[in-house]
């Protein structure tokens, strides 16, 4: 549990650092993936301080697609009330196409490291939910 919450200041930091430096082009990626690093751990750290059972992955997982379709649906009314032609409303398809994936692919990743460590700590013999 304690090791959750570590990951959740290491990213909030990460998310505040990226955040000062979003003037510079490449960092509004790394922002997105900060942000949504530190909402998915934040997520799995309180679902694990309340249920030891809790798998965190399966959380942080769940988190990721929330946020993706969070997001998009945001972004779908943003578009829908430009008008045509706009330059922002073709900023915000953009930015679905390129920002959407972000926390898809990170939610995947963590889901299939998740299981794959869940089936060794099983295959070995160890309690993967005991401390």
């Amino acid at each position: 549990m304690k090791e959750q919450w570590k990951k959740v200041r290491y990213w909030f930091l990460m998310s505040l650092l990226t955040t000062v430096l979003i003037f510079m082009p490449m960092m509004v990626f790394f922002t997105v993936y900060c942000i949504t690093k530190f909402l998915c751990h934040l997520a799995a750290a309180i679902a694990v301080s309340f249920d030891n059972f809790a798998r965190p992955y399966v959380w942080y997982s769940g988190t990721a697609v929330f946020i993706t379709l969070l997001l998009t649906a945001y972004l779908a009314r943003d578009i829908a009330n430009e008008e045509y032609g706009s330059i922002m409303a073709a900023a915000e398809i953009f930015a679905v196409i390129f920002f959407m994936p972000i926390s898809l692919i990170t939610g995947f990743r963590e889901y299939r490291k998740g299981k794959k460590e869940e089936a060794e700590m099983l295959q070995n013999g160890g309690d993967y939910y005991g401390e």
